[in-house]
């Protein structure tokens, strides 16, 4: 299944929540209907509904919890997505799906074989929608930086390597500040072309994920300002600015925040449950 419907699976006997409105729902057929037959054999709606419970309600019901704590959050905040929005996301998540799909396909038939009913994929949708709503309250452009780095390589953690590649960084913050070239001080110091071709760019980063020193210097550098060497998991790094988060064009803030929210969805759902009361009988 495509990852558009791969957000939270809230399983379609969730109607317990009367959040999804009656069309969502697929009709029920009677217990002797005849779901699928093998080798004449048939099986019945009631064969199904039978085993349902015994075999996924454990399943189930933890997808309801999720559901139910980001619901929970969601109140809290007062934060809010209409019935309409939910719908416009669903029928737009249907099409991308049916896009893929060989011309002719029934495409409730194939979500069916998924296990993504219409009702399910709707409170995937709220939840996701909900969740978005969320930790965009949570975003900053300011707690955000674009940049490029040098990586001197350490050869191995024996201490006259260590002070060699030390020495090594040194010579090229030297090299840059004295004015030389970022791009030629960069292939000056790194063999791998795919580096080198895209200028050392790592991209927008949370200023937090940076070693505390760095996080310093960011604090008072200008867009193209140049950091001092600090070594790190990957060898001494030296690290250039070259853009802010508050002063990024909306175009690219709108791509940032995105990136922010489909990055930052797992982690902030696992915080949730670690506070909720969850009380299981």
């Amino acid at each position: 299944m495509v990852s558009i419907f791969a957000f939270i699976a809230v399983a379609q006997t969730a109607a317990a929540f009367s959040d999804i409105p009656a069309d969502y729902f697929s009709a029920k057929g009677k217990p002797t209907s005849v779901m699928a037959k093998v080798n004449g054999v048939s099986i019945t709606q009631a064969d199904v509904e039978k085993l349902v419970w015994d075999w996924q309600s454990q399943a189930i019901l933890n997808e309801l919890i999720d559901y139910q704590i980001i619901r929970n959050e969601a109140k809290r905040q007062s934060v809010t997505v209409s019935v309409q929005e939910i719908r416009a996301a669903v029928q737009n998540a249907i099409k991308q799906y049916s896009e893929s799909l060989p011309p002719g396909t029934n495409v409730e038939k194939e979500l069916k074989k998924q296990g993504f009913t219409r009702s399910r994929v709707y409170l995937s949708w709220q939840a996701r929608l909900l969740t978005d709503r969320l930790l965009l309250r949570k975003f900053d452009p300011k707690e955000f930086i674009k940049v490029s780095t040098i990586v001197i390589a350490i050869p191995s953690k024996q201490a006259t390597d260590v002070e060699a590649a030390g020495k090594k960084a040194t010579q090229a913050y030297n090299d840059l500040i004295s004015g030389k070239q970022w791009n030629d001080v960069l292939s000056a110091n790194v063999t791998d072309p795919n580096v080198v071709s895209s200028g050392g760019a790592i991209g927008w980063r949370l200023m937090s994920a940076f070693p505390a020193e760095v996080q310093n210097e960011f604090k008072v550098l200008k867009v193209g300002g140049i950091t001092k060497p600090v070594q790190t998991n990957y060898g001494f790094q030296i690290f250039r600015i070259d853009a802010l988060g508050k002063e990024a064009p909306q175009a690219e803030l709108n791509l940032l925040k995105a990136d922010y929210v489909r990055s930052s969805q797992p982690g902030f759902v696992e915080e949730l449950r670690k506070k909720a009361k969850v009380e299981r009988f």
